[in-house]
């Protein structure tokens, strides 16, 4: 799992990304709030399919794991809006069948103390959800065959 994440990220980064990051332990991949790529540009979107290869069932999650997923994402923004991050939004489809947040560090404000002790709370509240954008960063779950925007 984690040399196909290595080999996701050297390819995303052949084909058009330069500022993919390399997975960290685990394969999941780290992104900064304020920069980085953006899942959404046509750059990045053709560069996913050119890589599709790398993920796991091609970069499309089963019925189920979409399930879980949005069942993980959804404890996971109804644990931030507990802890006093109020605007946290729930998540949204992606066109994968997946599920993300789209997150911006103006409309939450990131770096604020509630929002970093949230995070810091509800990621050990919600392990399987992949994480919280935390310090100027957001992570994405390769497991779950796709990159999260959160």
């Amino acid at each position: 799992m984690e040399k196909d994440a290595l080999e996701f990220s050297k390819c995303m980064r052949t084909h058009g990304v330069p500022e993919f990051p390399d997975p960290e332990n685990g394969g999941r991949f780290v992104f900064n709030v304020t920069g980085g790529p953006n899942p959404d540009s046509p750059e990045f979107k053709a560069a996913q399919d050119a890589c599709r290869r790398y993920m796991p069932d091609g970069g499309n999650p089963t019925p189920e794991q979409s399930s879980k997923d949005k069942a993980q994402l959804l404890d996971l923004a109804k644990c931030m809006r507990s802890h006093g991050v109020t605007g946290f939004p729930d998540p949204t489809s992606r066109a994968n069948g997946g599920w993300g947040f789209t997150i911006t560090q103006t409309s939450l404000h990131v770096t604020s103390p509630t929002y970093q002790e949230a995070a810091q709370a509800c990621q050990k509240s919600v392990p399987g959800a992949g994480g919280v954008p935390c310090g100027g960063k957001r992570r994405g779950r390769y497991e779950a065959a796709r990159v999260r925007r959160c």
